[in-house]
């Protein structure tokens, strides 16, 4: 692979614990909650972009109460930091909604600036029916990441990313970057598996990626 093709995307699914925090807490900044702020470190060490895919109901929280006042920075940082749905709840699974899927993408582009808002999407359980496609299509997603051993996802007229390193996972990582001929290189965690260990684990990912060459991804 040639050094000026090697891309890498990196995003966080499962992301709902750093919103429900800024919604109920007093803050000045998002970078005030510590998961978000630990993206902002990432960022400025390995010049690393980022995309967090949402619940956007979790408990008694939904994405409605997410407030206005942190638009402004959110649209500052959306060169490196976007957002776009995973599930409408931690519990969906392999149930097609088509008109809630559809209202939850048209809620998450009242709250948040659209400059932050992804292209591309990873859905919770590697799910994609055709319904779940098209509303992502009709709403300027251009890309689906599905999971690396799975041949059987049909995403349409859409572009297919295959996600290659899970780092709460995945073996022989440094292997599977050495040895990777897929562009982009798709690596992603969630943000409850961002224990101390995998912190480390994904700074280290950022620093071989870096001294390779490689440039992030986030559209």
């Amino acid at each position: 692979m040639r050094s000026c093709e090697k891309k890498a995307h990196l995003s966080i699914d499962d992301v709902s614990h750093c919103l429900q925090r800024l919604s109920s807490e007093k803050n000045e900044s998002i970078f005030d909650v510590f998961f978000l702020k630990y993206l902002l470190i990432l960022h400025r060490l390995f010049n690393a972009k980022f995309t967090c895919y949402l619940y956007t109901k979790d408990n008694k929280w939904d994405i409605n109460k997410f407030p206005q006042r942190y638009k402004d920075e959110l649209r500052s940082v959306s060169h490196w930091l976007k957002f776009n749905i995973h599930a409408i709840t931690p519990d969906d699974k392999h149930v097609i909604d088509e008109e809630a899927f559809g209202d939850a993408i048209t809620t998450i582009k009242k709250v948040l600036p659209i400059e932050s808002i992804s292209k591309i999407v990873r859905l919770h359980y590697w799910f994609y029916p055709s319904e779940y496609v098209n509303t992502l299509k009709e709403n300027g997603v251009t890309t689906i990441l599905t999971r690396n051993d799975d041949d059987n996802v049909s995403v349409g007229s859409l572009n297919e990313w295959k996600t290659q390193i899970q780092i709460e996972k995945t073996e022989n990582i440094l292997k599977k970057v050495f040895l990777n001929e897929k562009i982009p290189l798709v690596v992603f965690t969630h943000e409850w598996a961002l224990n101390r260990k995998n912190k480390i684990k994904l700074i280290f990912v950022l620093l071989i990626l870096k001294v390779l060459g490689y440039q992030f991804i986030c559209e």
